[in-house]
């Protein structure tokens, strides 16, 4: 051998050359980190407002540029507040890397080397919480430009959280419905259908199984970049293929429709409260997720299902003093007229009530007819006939004739009998005035209530006076 160990040197040797490398190592480490913070120093940091509609443009020259974001103080009437950055220009190609501060965006940067997946999700805009410090990196060989904008209000983001709550509470009656059963199993049956080009796709492959499954877990980053691909050119795909791609829709479509009319809407209950619970978990995501706030949105998902779950009596109870506390209904009281047809429209009713009691099952008929003064009259009444008789009806109108004075109406009320005297002569008035059926009205309300004591007694005959 041309190179020997010297006896004795050989242990003393190693222990030189391993020293010599650590030293070499920790040179290299040093470098690099002063490189990179060298670097850091040398990318400027341009701070994001929206004060006056600031742009912004980037040089395209391939270096890293860096912008940040500060956060607004937090507000809860800023719930559904957002920021966002809007390309103006924007770039064939470009990278992208965000973090929480430019140290993260130095570091991603650094790394992208060992990935190519930042530059395949090209955005037209970027969102910015605005309660949370954020920064972005663009590394780009084109020229771009961007404007940056807040608002106080995102009514996309207010619809999606009222959108969602109005699904959580509704949620047990859309199940029931059958437009919404139909609709959803159609548009699942356009989603499933992606499953049956899979299953073509595997049919075209040799190796069957294997190669699918090997595409799916070895070729994810390829299925992403054609997914991205297909999304960014959705407009000139449907424009040149819209025949085709109508004609899909509507064959899985219709194909979904006719099965789900097959099988008909569900009638299990367990089946109805599976489809409620999934239905509502969707709701509450929504609502979670339509805000930077997630305090905020969280309480709303606790007062929603705590509202939902609430017992029907207390809501009932606490509906109601919110109504009388706060929303007093105006009582409005009826004219005389009013008063007048009310009465006749509800006596009206309430005969033929009586009437359709009699001839149904539920009527006793032979105890009723046992109770009954005149069961023929009763049976007349029955079969359609007026409930007065006309010799009643010609009584009321012959007596009333003799009281055309009305100093004859005035009697001292102190006695029942008298009351009761006129009371029916005023009775006999209003027949001549309004008819045999108000009389009966008359009639009826003042024999019950002279029954309950003189003091109600007189307070009805001189109404009915006063009517008079």
């Amino acid at each position: 051998m041309l190179l020997r160990a010297v006896p004795g040197q050989s242990k003393g040797g190693n222990m030189y050359r391993g020293h010599l490398l650590s030293y070499m190592l920790l040179l290299l480490a040093v470098t690099i980190l002063l490189d990179q913070s060298d670097a850091q120093k040398s990318v400027p940091v341009t701070e994001l407002t929206s004060k006056g509609g600031t742009n912004y443009s980037g040089s395209g020259e391939g270096k890293l540029e860096i912008f940040c974001y500060r956060a607004r103080p937090y507000s809860p009437f800023g719930v559904f507040s957002s920021s966002r950055l809007e390309y103006r220009i924007l770039p064939p190609s470009y990278a992208l890397y965000e973090g929480e501060s430019e140290q993260e965006v130095h570091y991603l940067h650094g790394n992208a080397s060992q990935s190519w997946l930042p530059v395949l999700f090209q955005r037209k805009h970027v969102s910015f919480p605005p309660f949370t410090n954020k920064c972005i990196g663009i590394v780009s060989s084109y020229a771009y430009s961007f404007v940056f904008r807040e608002y106080n209000i995102d009514y996309f983001r207010l619809l999606q959280c009222v959108a969602s709550l109005a699904l959580f509470f509704y949620a047990r009656n859309l199940v029931h419905s059958p437009a919404i059963f139909y609709s959803g199993g159609a548009l699942l049956g356009v989603l499933a259908s992606i499953l049956l080009l899979i299953f073509l796709l595997k049919r075209l492959f040799p190796g069957g199984r294997m190669t699918v499954a090997a595409m799916f877990v070895t070729g994810w980053s390829f299925w992403i970049y054609l997914l991205l691909q297909l999304w960014n050119s959705k407009f000139e795909i449907f424009c040149h293929y819209k025949h085709y791609f109508l004609a899909y829709i509507g064959l899985s479509a219709g194909i979904a429709f006719l099965i789900c009319y097959r099988i008909g809407p569900p009638k299990d209950e367990r089946t109805i409260d599976t489809m409620q619970i999934l239905m509502q978990f969707v709701a509450l995501n929504g609502v979670y997720f339509s805000s930077d706030a997630p305090e905020v949105t969280l309480a709303f998902c606790i007062i929603a299902l705590l509202a939902y779950n609430f017992p029907a009596r207390m809501k009932a109870r606490f509906t109601t003093w919110l109504q009388r506390r706060f929303f007093k209904p105006t009582i409005r009281m009826l004219t005389e007229e009013e008063y007048i047809r009310q009465g006749d429209e509800t006596t009206a009713r309430e005969l033929e009530r009586l009437r359709d009691f009699a001839r149904s099952p539920d009527c006793d008929a032979w105890k009723v007819m046992s109770r009954l003064r005149n069961p023929s009259r009763f049976g007349s009444f029955v079969l359609g006939e007026s409930h007065l008789q006309d010799s009643e009806i010609l009584e009321y109108e012959t007596t009333g004739a003799h009281f055309d004075d009305d100093s004859a109406l005035t009697h001292d009320t102190t006695d029942d009998d008298d009351g009761e005297h006129d009371v029916d002569i005023a009775l006999r008035r209003n027949l001549l005035a309004e008819g045999a059926r108000s009389a009966s009205r008359y009639l009826t309300s003042a024999s019950s209530v002279l029954a309950n004591g003189n003091h109600t007694g007189n307070h009805l005959r001189n109404t009915i006076l006063h009517r008079t």
